[in-house]
């Protein structure tokens, strides 16, 4: 029995202490790659019981977040629903607006684009997933994280759900994150389905200070575990 015992203490001891140093403290892990997809459909523009639309106070919670990134995160961000009005039914309204670059030289570049935001459109969160999926094409190795931040579900004929479990599924170290902002129950599944299939979490945010308060939450989850 102590032969057996000892030398698996032995290979076990090392590994118990791997894991809490991944999570850095409760920091964003430095190195990392996200890809923050903002939501800028026609919805966004619905006042808060606090004052501001949905819309400003998203710009104001991604840009808070992202000057506290660590300078060696690699971030970028895509938008969705921002170029087209609801009549046109864009459902392939979506933009890599800023390509990866680390958050210490990205970090005004972000802050422009995301003030020049105007919410107009539609939701198309499966192309934008699949879309967001490809943006990680020629960037380093290593975990992959989606932010997605949406006020409402899918209006195009596609499930977003059924789109993020087939890229887990194709990318190992793919993860995606939502927040649901002002949800009702149908887009709060749907969100919650997207994470749960994709490695991630899923949260709910009513105010600009839940908001940015989530957003430095998700950002500071550990990536998956290598394959």
């Amino acid at each position: 029995f102590r032969r057996i015992l000892l030398p698996a203490a032995v290979i076990l001891a090392p590994l118990a202490t791997v894991a809490p140093a991944q999570q850095q403290g409760g920091e964003v892990a430095s190195g990392r790659q996200i890809l923050f997809v903002l939501d800028a459909s026609g919805s966004m523009t619905a006042k808060l019981p606090g004052g501001g639309t949905r819309m400003e106070a998203a710009q104001a919670a991604l840009i808070d977040m992202v000057q506290k990134l660590p300078a060696s995160t690699r971030v970028g961000l895509r938008v969705y629903g921002h170029t087209s009005t609801p009549d046109r039914k864009n459902c392939d309204d979506t933009e890599l607006v800023m390509g990866f670059a680390p958050a210490a030289t990205h970090k005004d570049g972000i802050k422009s684009k995301v003030m020049g935001l105007k919410a107009l459109g539609y939701t198309p969160i499966s192309r934008s997933l699949e879309r967001a999926a490809k943006d990680f094409d020629g960037q380093p190795k290593g975990p992959r994280t989606v932010i997605l931040v949406s006020d409402g579900r899918e209006t195009c004929k596609a499930d977003p759900c059924a789109v993020a479990a087939a890229l887990a599924k194709a990318d190992a170290d793919l993860m995606v994150h939502t927040i649901g902002f002002g949800v009702d129950d149908v887009a709060r599944r749907q969100l919650q389905c997207v994470s749960r299939v994709a490695r991630g979490s899923y949260f709910d945010a009513e105010t600009r200070g839940q908001l940015s308060d989530r957003l430095a939450e998700v950002a500071r989850l550990p990536p998956p575990p290598a394959p």
